[in-house]
């Protein structure tokens, strides 16, 4: 793949098993023997955490995909690409108002 100027650039796609220590495992693996740029991802929130945690630590650039709210906290090489259950939920919530609706529910996963 390339980006039209004849630079070339690898995309390596990697299974995290939904497990953190997987997670974690072939992300020191990939860091120290592939030497990316950055990591897209993960996607589910508890390998999320650990990778993002592991990107710190590396000082890699992360953009993580997951929706866990405070995934970026207190963390300077961590970026966010996904709404996360609270903007969705304030969303709907002003949707809702807008509409003249006074009483509802929102059922959203807390992880």
């Amino acid at each position: 793949m390339g980006f039209g100027t004849g630079d070339e650039f690898k995309l390596k796609v990697i299974d995290s098993e939904g497990s953190p220590g997987a997670a974690e495992s072939a992300l020191h693996k990939t860091v120290f023997e592939d030497h990316p740029i950055a990591v897209v991802g993960p996607i589910i929130s508890k390998t999320a955490s650990a990778v993002a945690d592991e990107c710190e630590q590396y000082k890699m650039p992360c953009l993580s995909l997951s929706q866990k709210s405070q995934i970026t906290k207190d963390k300077s090489y961590v970026f966010s690409h996904s709404l996360n259950s609270e903007h969705i939920a304030k969303f709907l919530v002003s949707q809702a108002m807008q509409k003249g609706y006074r009483k509802f529910a929102i059922l959203y996963p807390d992880d």
